[in-house]
C-alpha cells in the first residue's frame, strides 16, 4: 500500500502546526483545544504555569533535573540504594549457581549478562554534557530565581 505525498505533506503540516501551537497566537490554541477535546475529552487548557514548567523541562531536561537532584536527593540515599542494587545482584549471581534446570552454557551466559547490568538510581553516574549548559544568552538556569 501506497500513500500519496499530498497525504504525507498534510500530515506534516499537522504536526507542525499541533507541535507549535501553543506557542502561537489563541485561536491556534482554541483549536488545539477543540482537537484534544474530541480526541482525548480535554475541556480546559492547563493553565500558564504549567505550561512553562512542561516547556522548560522539555527544553532543557537534563540542568531541571540536576537541579532537583541537587536539592532533594542526598547522594547518601543514592549510595544506599546502589549497595541493595549490588546485594541483589549477589544474590540473585549466587542463586545462578544452583539452578538445576540450567544447563553450563546457558549459566555462563546469565552470569556474563548479570554483569554487564550496569546501576543507576536517582541521576546518571555521568551527567551527560547537556547538563551542564549554562543557557546564560536566555538568562540562564537558577534554582528559585523566577518562583
Amino acid at each position: 500500500r501506497t500513500i500519496g505525498v499530498d497525504k504525507i505533506c498534510s500530515y506534516l503540516r499537522f504536526q507542525v502546526v499541533y507541535s507549535y501551537a501553543p506557542f502561537l497566537d489563541l485561536r491556534f490554541e482554541d483549536v488545539l483545544l477543540k482537537w484534544n477535546k474530541n480526541l482525548y475529552g480535554i475541556t480546559v487548557l492547563p493553565p500558564r504555569q504549567k505550561k512553562c514548567f512542561f516547556s522548560t523541562t522539555g527544553a532543557m531536561d537534563m540542568p531541571v533535573s540536576k537541579l532537583f537532584v541537587d536539592a532533594y536527593f542526598p547522594e547518601a540515599s543514592r549510595d544506599a540504594a546502589l549497595e541493595m542494587l549490588y546485594e541483589i545482584r549477589g544474590v540473585f549471581n549466587e542463586s545462578l549457581q544452583h539452578k538445576v534446570w540450567m544447563d553450563p552454557t546457558t549459566r555462563v551466559k546469565a552470569v556474563e549478562k548479570l554483569g554487564e547490568m550496569f546501576m543507576e538510581v536517582g541521576h546518571p553516574s555521568v551527567w551527560p554534557p547537556a547538563t551542564f549548559q549554562t543557557f546564560q544568552k536566555y538568562g540562564g538556569v537558577h534554582e528559585k530565581k523566577n518562583f
